[in-house]
């Protein structure tokens, strides 16, 4: 059974319930009230027996006025039993003595209010024996008559109803149905929470399906905000890893890619290698000539410094995909940078170094990243400006800042800076940044491009800085 059916269960049998004990209330009171007159009308009529047959012993008739001593007489014994009755003798004309019972001895007069005295009196004019009922206000008047010579015997009750003397039970009654009633409406505002949260729930589930980010509304009650809630998490949780899944992805990707092209860089470099080991061989031959005459000279000699940058470009090559095997040794990076700043040439930028720091890494792979840093920066720095190269170390290793003054990467196109075959040089390879970042990386550091104050910063970080 589902906890709605149960809910409306619990709503039918709350009615059933009240309306029992409704039934039983208004049972109760009137049989309560039908006894009670019956009690007052049976012990009335034996009270109004022996008020008859007390008057029939002392022998007198009311139609010949008896004394009022006589009559008192006659009833103290007939009333001396019953406290809370009011009795005496009454012609068609009006009552002849009224008279209560004082401590269960004797009888004294007795005075009525004017309802009852009416009651009585309207009782005796029509002489009937028996039970004579009359409703008050707040009570139920019995008078009871039996014939007397020359009139009637009568005794009188005023029975109060159920209805009047139990406040207790009233309130309790009134207490019982507020209670059943409320628990009729809390459980009629569970169902409606009940019905709403779960079509809430239902609607955040439809959304979750599309978006993992959308949020769930939170239910009123406090159970269904709970799984709100959890929902809530699991669908973050589900879309972090959505996400880490997609950047291992991406990263998978990139990695075969770049192991791709590594290997193609590599099979590259030495068909490339045996070539220009020919071709400097035949320049260096032709150089060495001392015919060749001094315009040939010239154009052998450009002819070489090719073949050597050709030579540099697959040494670069090869070290990107050795992959860490170049042999470590302890350096000073101060010293390594002012070597290849003394190699750069230019008549329009500066460069200056400053920071001391050493490390142990591979010398050959790190001048290589340097050149290409410091080529990089010259060609982009305005005329008349300088490139700043900072050595400095810290707890986590040695660091290298390479700084210009030119315009950088378009931010929109930054993430693709380190891609192979990226450039935005006309006459560029896209290569050198590539191989930069690839050697830092088998050094096992780390090449960082940023933009602080207006320039461009390319930052190599080394472990174990000393």
């Amino acid at each position: 059974m589902s906890l709605r059916a149960r809910l409306v269960l619990i709503v039918f049998v709350s009615g059933v319930a009240l309306a029992a004990a409704r039934a039983a209330i208004v049972g109760l009171r009137a049989s309560s009230d039908t006894a009670r007159l019956e009690a007052a009308e049976a012990t009335g009529q034996g009270v109004v027996e022996g008020l008859a047959a007390a008057l029939a012993e002392e022998g007198v008739s009311l139609s010949e006025a008896p004394k009022r001593k006589t009559l008192v007489r006659a009833a103290t014994d007939a009333l001396a039993g019953t406290p809370r009755a009011v009795g005496g003798y009454c012609t068609k004309e009006g009552i002849v003595v009224l008279l209560r019972a004082r401590q269960y001895r004797d009888a004294r007069s007795a005075h009525l209010p004017e309802p009852q005295r009416l009651a009585v009196e309207a009782a005796c004019a029509k002489g009937t024996a028996g039970a004579h009922r009359t409703d008050a206000s707040i009570e139920t008047l019995v008078v009871v008559l039996a014939p007397v010579p020359g009139g009637s015997a009568f005794v009188f009750y005023a029975v109060r109803g159920v209805r009047q003397v139990p406040l207790l039970l009233q309130i309790e009654v009134i207490v019982l149905a507020a209670a059943t009633l409320l628990l009729v409406l809390f459980v009629v505002d569970a169902l409606v929470a009940l019905r709403k949260g779960a079509a809430q729930l239902d609607a955040g589930l439809t959304a979750l399906s599309t978006d993992l980010r959308a949020p769930i509304p939170e239910p009123r009650a406090a159970e269904l905000a709970a799984i709100a809630h959890g929902l809530s998490r699991m669908a973050r949780s589900l879309e972090e890893a959505q996400a880490q899944k997609r950047a291992l992805a991406d990263s998978l990707a990139h990695e075969q890619r770049l192991a791709g092209l590594g290997r193609l860089a590599a099979g590259m470099a030495h068909e490339i290698r045996n070539p220009l080991a020919g071709m400097k061989l035949r320049l260096d031959l032709m150089a060495d000539d001392p015919a060749l005459g001094d315009e040939a000279r010239v154009d052998v000699k450009a002819c070489l410094a090719e073949v050597a940058r050709l030579d540099r470009l697959v040494q670069s090559l090869l070290g990107v995909a050795r992959k860490g095997n170049e042999p470590a040794a302890e350096l000073a990076l101060h010293a390594l940078a002012d070597e290849r700043i003394g190699l750069v040439s230019s008549t329009t930028v500066r460069v200056t170094r400053t920071g001391e720091a050493r490390c142990t890494t591979d010398r050959d792979a790190l001048s290589r990243v340097l050149d290409n840093l410091l080529r990089n920066a010259v060609e982009a720095a305005p005329p008349g400006s300088e490139v700043q190269v900072a050595v400095a170390r810290d707890a986590s290793g040695a660091h290298l800042r390479v700084v210009d003054e030119g315009p950088g990467i378009a931010e929109a196109r930054a993430a693709e800076l380190f891609e192979p075959f990226f450039t935005t040089k006309p006459a560029g390879t896209g290569l050198g940044l590539w191989m930069s970042r690839s050697l830092v990386e088998t050094l096992g550091g780390a090449l960082r491009y940023l933009r602080e104050d207006g320039r461009t910063v390319f930052v190599v970080d080394l472990p174990g800085g000393a």
